[in-house]
C-alpha cells in the first residue's frame, strides 16, 4: 500500500460542431446558494471494498465520516494498492515487475480540491471518472472525519491490474502459416495511464509494422491524444507497399459541469487489399463463386487491388 498527500494545486469536408452539456440538475441545484445539496445514491460495498476501507482507515488512524457533506475539505490523500497484495493469491515480488499508477495521475481527476466544499456528487463523479480508466480495477473514494468537526479529508483508494499485455493471433491452413498477428503494449507507462503498442501482421503476401501510442492528458489538460501508424511490406520484395494510420486529439465530457466536449480525428490507408484462399491469393471470374487457385480459368483475375482513402472528422 502506498499513501501520497495531494497538495491543492485530415474525407474531403470536415464539420466542426460542439456539444454542450446539461449540467446535472442535482449538481446544477448545489451551484445555487438557495438550491439544497444534491443526493448522491451509491450501492452498498463487497466485502473486498470494505476490507480495503478498514485497512486505510487503521493506517491513517482515522475513520469513515457519514455526514461530510458541506464540510472544508482539508486534505486528498491517495492510496495506490500494489497488483498483488497479501491476501490475493499470487506472490507479492511480482510487483517488481510492474510500475503502479503514480498518485498524481490518481488525483488530477478529483472533481474537488482542498479547500473547497465536500460535495458527494462529485466524489462519487470522481469516482466513476477514475473507474473509466482500464488500467484500475478498483477505485473508492471515501470521506475520513478531519482535525475538526467541520473538517473532512478524502481518501482515494485505487488499485491497478497487469499492464504489460500481448495480444496474439494465429492461423494455420493446408498451405501452411495463414496468419501471425502478435502486439505487444504497455498500458501504464511510468505509471502515467500513456499506453505504447507494437504491431506485427504476417499474411502470405505481406507483413505490416507498427505502432501506436494513447495519452490520456496532455500537459495536465483534459486533452487526450492517440496515434498509429504502419507501413506494409511486400513479403517477396522486401518493399513498402503501402501503409495505414489514424490519429484523434479531443476533450472528454469529464464532468457534469463542464460544458463542452470536442474531437478530431483523422485516418488514412494506402494499401493492397487481397483477397487470400488458404495461402495464395484467390481468383477472380463473373459467374464463378469458387475457384481453384492453382487451376484458376483462363479469364479468371487476382483478387487483389489497391485500397487508398483518407477520412476527417471533428465533433
Amino acid at each position: 500500500m502506498r499513501l501520497t498527500v495531494l497538495a491543492p494545486a485530415l474525407a474531403l469536408t470536415v464539420g466542426l460542431a460542439a456539444a454542450q452539456a446539461i449540467a446535472w440538475p442535482a449538481v446544477a441545484a448545489a451551484q445555487s446558494a438557495s438550491g439544497a445539496p444534491p443526493i448522491s445514491k451509491n450501492g452498498s460495498y463487497s466485502p473486498y471494498e470494505l476490507q480495503s476501507i478498514r485497512e486505510v482507515e487503521a493506517n491513517l488512524g482515522v475513520e469513515v465520516d457519514p455526514a461530510a457533506d458541506g464540510k472544508i475539505i482539508e486534505r486528498i490523500d491517495v492510496v495506490t494498492l500494489e497488483v498483488f497484495e497479501p491476501r490475493d493469491p499470487l506472490p507479492v515480488f511480482l510487483n517488481k515487475l510492474h510500475v503502479t499508477t503514480r498518485p498524481y495521475v490518481v488525483g488530477r481527476e478529483m472533481l474537488l480540491r482542498e479547500g473547497e466544499s465536500y460535495l458527494r456528487a462529485l466524489a462519487d463523479e470522481s469516482a466513476r471518472n477514475l473507474r473509466t480508466v482500464p488500467q484500475l480495477s478498483l477505485v473508492i473514494v471515501v470521506p475520513l472525519r478531519g482535525t475538526a468537526p467541520d473538517r473532512v479529508r478524502i481518501a482515494v483508494i485505487t488499485k491497478d491490474v497487469w499492464s504489460l499485455r500481448l495480444s496474439w493471433d494465429l492461423a494455420f491452413g493446408t498451405g501452411g502459416l495463414q496468419k501471425l498477428l502478435l502486439q505487444p503494449s504497455e498500458t501504464n507507462l511510468f505509471g502515467t495511464q500513456q499506453s505504447v503498442s507494437l504491431r506485427f501482421n504476417y499474411l502470405p503476401k505481406a507483413t505490416s509494422l507498427g505502432a501506436g501510442y494513447t495519452v490520456p492528458r496532455i500537459f495536465g489538460t483534459r486533452i487526450a491524444a492517440a496515434a498509429a501508424a504502419n507501413v506494409v511490406l511486400n513479403n517477396n520484395t522486401g518493399k513498402a507497399e503501402g501503409s495505414f494510420g489514424s490519429l484523434s486529439v479531443g476533450q472528454p465530457l469529464y464532468s457534469s459541469l463542464a460544458k463542452w466536449a470536442w474531437n478530431v480525428s483523422g485516418a488514412w490507408t494506402n494499401q493492397v487489399s487481397r483477397h487470400y484462399v488458404d495461402t495464395d491469393v484467390g481468383y477472380f471470374a463473373p459467374g464463378l463463386t469458387s475457384i481453384d487457385p492453382k487451376a484458376p480459368p483462363p479469364k479468371a483475375i487476382r483478387y487483389q487491388f489497391r485500397a487508398a482513402g483518407a477520412s476527417a472528422g471533428a465533433g
